[in-house]
């Protein structure tokens, strides 16, 4: 994916050198894509990077012993409320949209609150089929490992600011980029705070760059005042 958005970016930057991008953002291992975009780490080294990443996700936790769940319909603010009572380890995940939360944690934690959940208003509740309790505390201890990792990876400034996944803010200088990175994989995604941030810079057009349209979903979900431009093959780019 990283290899993917990458050159999709570069031949939209030959192509149409008129448009300039003013900030960068991804969704979760998105992010590395955001960083090649700034130029901040090269495609070959983010390409390495998310291999590890991903290996080091997959050997955090026991098969079976984590879990994900969509919950649509409530907001964010009562999920929290109602995830502080649940005995274990269940977060949120991903602040995907007003109206879709993802949680993370322990497998009996995260269904129990599945059914609480659906109990106090959810309109839907979806167990996702990934084994990883991604963006949850419980992938902390490999964090650590991951950062000896970070701590061997090249990364520049950045020459479009990213926003960054855990404080929805723009982060440029390698070491503020480095410190996200290690704590990356157990912080939740804050991608309603992102499009809210971008919303308040005045920004108005998003280009979502890459195979899928998941990221237009959800922003026009969060504010349907944006122009977004799905970009995923090299046609698409002749055509603007």
């Amino acid at each position: 994916m990283v290899l993917t958005s990458y050159s999709l970016f570069y031949a939209l930057k030959k192509e149409k050198s008129e448009i300039i991008p003013v900030y960068t953002a991804g969704h979760s291992l998105g992010e590395f894509s955001a960083l090649t975009v700034s130029e901040s780490i090269d495609p070959v080294d983010a390409v390495w990077i998310t291999n590890i990443r991903g290996e080091l996700m997959q050997e955090a936790v026991p098969e079976g012993k984590g879990a994900m769940a969509a919950i649509i319909g409530l907001k964010a603010e009562e999920i929290e409320e109602i995830l502080k009572d649940i005995d274990g380890v269940v977060e949120i995940a991903n602040y995907n949209s007003y109206e879709q939360t993802v949680i993370s944690g322990e497998t009996p934690a995260v269904e129990k609150a599945m059914e609480i959940l659906k109990e106090k208003g959810a309109k839907k509740v979806v167990k996702l089929a990934v084994s990883v309790p991604a963006h949850s505390s419980l992938l902390k201890e490999k964090a650590n490992e991951f950062a000896q990792y970070i701590d061997k990876l090249n990364i520049d400034d950045a020459k479009i600011p990213v926003i960054s996944n855990i404080t929805a803010e723009p982060i440029s200088k390698s070491n503020e980029i480095r410190e996200e990175l290690k704590q990356h994989f157990y912080s939740p995604v804050r991608w309603v705070q992102t499009v809210e941030f971008l919303k308040s810079q005045g920004v108005d057009t998003i280009f979502e760059i890459g195979p899928k349209k998941v990221l237009a979903g959800l922003i026009k979900r969060i504010d349907r005042g944006f122009n977004i431009i799905n970009i995923q093959t090299l046609e698409d780019i002749k055509n603007l």
